[in-house]
């Protein structure tokens, strides 16, 4: 379907769509890879929104109500005879003459080609849709599943020029009519999908998918009580329908109501306990009203059921991070990123908790990372090509658009101040950590780094103010205690310098600095 889960932030996540999706889901992933963090589709029909404070009805009653609308308009014949039919073959029967040689070939060359499609070799399979084409270039059949294949291939507008083709021979031709809008959706033409997924509805009304699908329009669009009706509609028709009763929960989740999303989640996993996606789905809605254990459990059966689901690994990292597990979060973030070196959300999780963990410098490269991977991709500048000074620029316009997007992001005011400070802008730094610590009076890290930066102004008395703010809100700061005893350096009070440097060795014995900072003051000491 359409959906997203935020974590830090808003972030669109894997989708589900129809069951024509969910078969070729492996094959489509490794063919154009993370394309599918948006979108699927569904349709028509006359029906009331929801209202605002709709929780949705109860999974029995919503089913008994649906059903008694319909059921005395669809005819045993009617319904769909099962959850999966191969698209493409779908809704039309081929006779063949043995006295028409011609006609023959032509429907070898399509099962020939729904053969290759089958098994993923989707180049093959065109050449035998266009042997079919030019046996009888009037055939919609051979026209609509070359477009299916040019779809996969994520050539859309290629295909949508032979699902017109097939239409124009056959405008009654529903599947043609759904394939188009997938194709459509597939390029963010998402008012165009719907006329299509309503055209190919209003031909087939009892097709759950086409019902999923254009719920999954709505989604996309943000309107996500409209499509919680269509997917309603969809679990009508087919009460075990996994895909749909998830995609009810995705778009609960976006309304807020966490709890209710949850109940459905889990409706679709009493009917498809290895669907990896609404595991993931669930641990995310359990993650936002704060059951962490459970929502770690469900994250790992995610990840049991599919290793390589970057995303379920980055979200377990921001349970983890909301625990102040932040070594444990920094693991399930390095985790997803060897799966997915690109993936965002696992970056910019990584290079908070690297900030969390006081690693400084570290979570300055992954938030240029990050930045790397938002601009365009013609736009993109290698890291290695840049000076410290210029990668600390990119830093500092990351994070000024997150600024710019929320001016209550205490990190990213925090962050700025700190790229600023190694830029030797000590008094813009300290803006920032002023406004950081406006936000969040109890942040000791930007207490912490508030203190450096009024020792490189020279304020050191007020440095150590800051330092042992920070201090007394988190002790096991090296950092911070060197800041400080560099601060009482500066001031010729060593004693009391020595003594913040020892807690610092103490807390990390590794810590060079405070190592290389204790023997200077040592020397001015016994001078």
């Amino acid at each position: 379907m359409a959906e997203t889960k935020p974590g830090r932030k808003k972030v669109p996540h894997r989708t589900m769509g129809s069951d024509f999706l969910k078969a070729l889901e492996g094959v489509r992933e490794r063919k154009i890879a993370r394309d599918k963090e948006r979108g699927e589709e569904g349709q028509l029909e006359s029906g009331k929104i929801p209202d605002e404070d709709m929780a949705v009805k109860d999974d029995v009653s919503l089913i008994d109500d649906l059903e008694d609308e319909f059921e005395s308009e669809i005819s045993a014949e009617d319904k769909p005879p099962s959850r999966f039919r191969l698209p493409g073959r779908k809704g039309k029967e081929t006779t063949t003459d043995p006295e028409d040689d011609g006609h023959a070939h032509e429907v070898e060359w399509i099962e020939e080609g729904d053969a290759l499609f089958n098994l993923g070799a989707f180049e093959e399979a065109l050449e035998s849709y266009d042997k079919a084409i030019d046996e009888d270039p009037g055939n919609e059949e051979a026209w609509n599943n070359k477009g299916l294949t040019l779809t996969i291939l994520g050539a859309y507008e290629d295909a949508i020029d032979c699902f017109d083709m097939a239409l124009d021979i056959n405008e009654d031709f529903s599947i043609a009519w759904y394939n188009k809008g997938y194709a459509l959706h597939g390029m963010d033409r998402l008012e165009e999908a719907i006329d299509c997924y309503d055209r190919a509805i209003a031909l087939n009304p009892y097709d759950e998918v086409l019902w999923n699908n254009r719920g999954n329009a709505e989604y996309n669009l943000g309107h996500y009580k409209e499509s919680i009706w269509y997917f309603e509609r969809a679990v009508m028709i087919n009460s075990e329908y996994d895909i749909a009763w998830n995609n009810i929960g995705n778009s609960l989740e976006h309304l807020k109501i966490f709890d209710r999303a949850i109940q459905y989640h889990e409706k679709s996993i009493e009917y498809n306990r290895d669907f990896d996606y609404a595991w993931y789905a669930k641990a995310y809605a359990l993650g936002k009203i704060g059951i962490h254990d459970e929502a770690l459990r469900c994250f790992d059966v995610a990840i049991s059921l599919n290793p390589y689901y970057e995303l379920a690994w980055s979200r377990k990292g921001d349970v983890y991070a909301e625990m102040g597990q932040y070594n444990n979060a920094l693991g399930c973030y390095e985790k997803s990123l060897d799966i997915d070196p690109d993936c965002e959300e696992a970056w910019e999780g990584k290079a908070n908790a690297l900030v969390l963990l006081e690693r400084q410098d570290e979570a300055i490269q992954s938030f240029l990372k990050l930045a790397e991977l938002q601009v365009e991709e013609e736009a993109a500048q290698s890291l290695e090509e840049l000076s410290e000074d210029e990668q600390y620029k990119v830093a500092i316009d990351h994070f000024d658009r997150a600024i710019q997007i929320n001016p209550k992001d205490d990190l990213a005011w925090n962050n700025k101040g700190y790229a600023l400070l190694q830029l030797g802008k000590a008094k813009k730094a300290l803006g920032c950590f002023d406004m950081a610590l406006k936000l969040n009076p109890k942040y000791e890290v930007a207490w912490g780094n508030k203190g450096y930066a009024q020792a490189a102004l020279g304020k050191h008395r007020a440095a150590i103010k800051s330092f042992n703010r920070s201090i007394r809100l988190f002790p096991e700061n090296e950092y911070v205690w060197t800041g400080r005893g560099d601060s009482y350096t500066s001031l010729k009070k060593y004693k009391k310098a020595l003594e913040s440097y020892d807690i610092a060795l103490e807390i990390n014995p590794e810590y060079e600095i405070a190592r290389e900072s204790r023997e200077k003051c040592v020397h001015s000491y016994n001078k």
